[in-house]
């Protein structure tokens, strides 16, 4: 269980000696998954089935010249003049490429845009809302990752068709990530005063509030409800009889 409290201080910036270890195993798997869509490709081309055939390409200039014991007009030639040669050249139909070019091109876009980014600072269209989105994403059974201090606490999200939609219906702006600028976030979060928390399941939300408070009369209530962040209230009588253990994240007023 955590206690949500105001905003805490900042710690002193200081050299974090993973910061390399991060950006080498970020660039790492960026480059593994091309190298994965390159093979693909040349899988394609090399076991499907009829991806070659002989085509038959007649030479130009003329009939060829026999060759005799002394060059190719010696003595002891043949006077028949032979019937053009004919030789052959091997081609590999189109399709195979199209289909190998086509599974490389969603490996690598899959790669490309595999994360979708929350930002929380000054380019965020609606804060309160972009909390509700994480937690829906949670409730989905979405991983998630809670960028402290980068971007005023972003959020990372795998990008999907429903979590975009989700955050077009609640008006919050997101990012999609790429691979490397993912790889740059995180060398950042490394080498800075920042954290990477993951986000595993939706906690049980509750507030340290009288039961007959209206919600309007207090701000986090308020605030909550906005979010579409579910929650309960707990008083005296909830923590005497040892309901605290119910819930993840619990609330108490600063006044």
């Amino acid at each position: 269980m955590q206690h949500l409290s105001g905003n805490g201080g900042m710690r002193p910036r200081g050299f974090n000696p993973l910061a390399p270890v991060t950006a080498v195993i970020a660039v790492v798997g960026v480059v593994a998954v091309s190298v994965i869509a390159l093979l693909a490709l040349m899988v394609t081309m090399l076991f499907l089935p009829k991806a070659r055939r002989n085509v038959r390409v007649f030479r130009f200039g003329g009939p060829a010249k026999p060759e005799g014991p002394d060059g190719p007009e010696g003595p002891e030639a043949p006077k028949a003049t032979p019937k053009p040669e004919r030789s052959h050249a091997e081609v590999v139909e189109a399709w195979p490429l199209v289909a190998g070019g086509a599974l490389a091109l969603l490996l690598l876009a899959g790669s490309a845009h595999a994360k979708l980014l929350v930002p929380m600072d000054d380019s965020q269209t609606n804060h309160l809302k972009a909390y509700g989105l994480t937690y829906w994403a949670l409730t989905k059974g979405v991983q998630a990752e809670w960028l402290l201090n980068y971007r005023g606490g972003s959020f990372l999200l795998p990008d999907d068709a429903a979590t975009e939609r989700e955050a077009n219906i609640r008006g919050v702006s997101t990012e999609a990530v790429s691979g490397s600028a993912e790889a740059n976030i995180r060398a950042t979060i490394a080498d800075e005063n920042m954290e990477v928390v993951k986000l595993e399941k939706a906690p049980r939300v509750a507030v340290y509030i009288p039961p007959n408070a209206p919600p309007w009369d207090d701000a986090v209530t308020m605030a909550l409800q906005y979010a579409d962040i579910p929650y309960e209230k707990v008083w005296d009588e909830d923590v005497l009889r040892g309901g605290l253990k119910d819930y993840d994240w619990l609330h108490l007023h600063h006044e």
